[in-house]
């Protein structure tokens, strides 16, 4: 007999309960060899998935011995749930496995295409995951586990939140992977049924922390739902002839109809009507025209200046200066912040540093840059870089932790390293928190400018202001303000739009929504 890719010799493992400690696992024996087929079946908390974590390297031991075979890579552990990464494509997650497996890139993509067309999937291939079925993601998932080269392919219920039907053709889908790859399987599952079909081997976990293997009568059926004596159920006959017909592709998402919705004409008509409401009051002399000049009035003035020539300078100053600091903020912060997310010692060290200087108000720093680069550009650009560093900064932080623990097991499974690693898994799973960050980052950025713009400059819209308020020129002052609206709510616009394609690229996986956390 070959030796074995599992062995399992007297182990413990313990777990806290009412100030004393339980034993899930006391004195588990098992071995499990190459193509096997066993099953760990029993009751909910009986230690199946405990065990199948230990055999994974993912949960310790308190006792006893566990020996896996370290070949191709280890064991595989196959979630509930689809371990896909939900910024990648199909193809995409399927290829990662290639960073594992033994077999040559060109054999491997050989061998990915012969099954996604034994097994229906080549026409779903191209789409992100939120654009498949719960059961299409889970058989992506357990294809590549198959795939991965692994000797020993851990599967912990892997079909336990499907329909029936998407069960019972997942389990024979997985047993032709099986016959053709021939790995070792571990599968827990607390359905009897579904132990007898699936399994060659069955481990019956009692409850009281022992594991004893049972011999069990096969049928010889290769129908999931007959593993268990079979039903002629009129009615289960009639689902299994409905499910093996072919299965169309799943119709694409309808369009909205054309139009303008009542939302987004109510969203268009309350701020005509507050203008026009404005407009009316300034003309019957319900407010002072000094400090309340008409719509009308503000608009005049806004075309002189730009008919002659007055504004585009200023604008064009200020819009230098936005796009230089935005941009050079946003990309420090993202760099530092995803090397902190990567490099626990990096952060160890930085994150006091950034907890102590990020309450500081930026604009309050702005004298000391004069101080040191005097009264040039260099300050201003300087300001907005901070204040988006920090924004982003945190989010991509943030988005970084939340990638690292959402993908550890897929990441564990096939050994990402290097690009792989930084870049196709915490890169992109953090990026809706760094869209998010730089919206924010963009709104605030507008605002610092402005308050830079104030003090020692002659050029720019905050310029514009002072100086109209200086002069006590009302109506320049009004038309100044509403270039920084139109400007504010273009930047959010297009910073919206990046968020929007980004998600819609992405298959829908939300990224930069309105909600920020820091």
């Amino acid at each position: 007999m070959p030796e074995a890719v599992v062995e399992v010799q007297g182990l413990v493992r313990s777990f806290p309960f009412q100030g004393g400690q339980a034993r899930v696992l006391d004195g588990v024996d098992l071995e499990v060899h190459p193509g096997d087929r066993v099953c760990l079946v029993g009751p909910n908390g009986s230690g199946k998935s405990t065990l199948l974590r230990i055999l994974a390297g993912l949960d310790r031991l308190d006792g006893g011995r566990v020996r896996t075979s370290e070949s191709g890579g280890g064991p595989y552990l196959v979630p509930q749930e689809s371990d896909l990464f939900p910024w990648l494509t199909a193809r995409d997650n399927l290829l990662l496995g290639m960073r594992r497996s033994a077999l040559a890139p060109a054999e491997y993509v050989r061998r990915l295409d012969r099954w996604l067309r034994t097994l229906d999937l080549a026409d779903h291939v191209d789409r992100f995951p939120a654009q498949l079925s719960g059961g299409q993601r889970q058989q992506f998932s357990i294809l590549r586990a198959f795939l991965s080269g692994s000797p020993v392919l851990l599967m912990d219920e892997p079909f336990s939140r499907l329909d029936a039907a998407t069960r019972g053709h997942l389990q024979q889908e997985t047993l032709e992977l099986w016959e053709r790859e021939r790995p070792a399987i571990v599968f827990v599952t607390h359905d009897l049924a579904e132990a007898m079909f699936m399994g060659e081997r069955l481990i019956l976990m009692d409850g009281r922390g022992r594991a004893r293997e049972l011999v069990m009568e096969r049928s010889g059926s290769r129908d999931p739902w007959n593993a268990g004596g079979g039903s002629q159920d009129p009615a289960v006959q009639e689902v299994l002839a409905a499910f093996r017909e072919p299965r169309p592709a799943n119709p694409s998402t309808p369009s909205r109809p054309a139009g303008v919705t009542r939302p987004a004409l109510a969203t268009l008509l309350s701020p005509l009507v507050a203008l026009l409401l404005w407009e009316v009051a300034a003309r019957l002399g319900w407010i002072d025209t000094r400090f309340f000049p008409g719509p009308l009035q503000v608009l005049s003035k806004l075309m002189e200046m730009t008919t002659s020539g007055e504004l585009w300078p200023h604008l064009a100053a200020s819009a230098l200066r936005l796009a230089a600091g935005f941009t050079l903020g946003s990309l420090a912060g993202t760099v530092l912040g995803l090397s902190m997310g990567m490099m626990p010692r990096l952060r160890a060290v930085l994150e006091p540093v950034v907890a102590l200087t990020y309450p500081i108000p930026k604009i309050a720093i702005l004298p000391l840059l004069l101080l040191i680069f005097g009264l040039g550009e260099i300050p201003r650009v300087t300001i907005l870089a901070i204040g988006a560093f920090y924004l982003v900064l945190l989010n991509t932080l943030q988005g970084v932790t939340e990638a690292r623990d959402s993908t550890s097991l897929v990441a564990r499974n096939l050994r990402l390293r290097g690009w792989d690693y930084a870049v196709r898994t915490l890169l992109l799973g953090a990026m809706p928190w760094i869209l998010t960050g730089v919206r924010a980052a963009a709104g605030y950025c507008l605002v610092l400018m402005v308050a830079a713009e104030f003090a020692a400059t002659e050029s720019g819209i905050g310029y514009v202001v002072w100086n109209s308020w200086d002069l006590f020129d009302i109506d320049r002052m009004y038309a100044g303000l509403v270039v920084l609206a139109v400007a504010g709510a273009l930047l959010q616009a297009l910073v919206g739009a990046l968020c929007r394609a980004w998600s819609r690229r992405r298959g829908g996986v939300g990224a930069g929504g309105d909600t920020m956390r820091l």
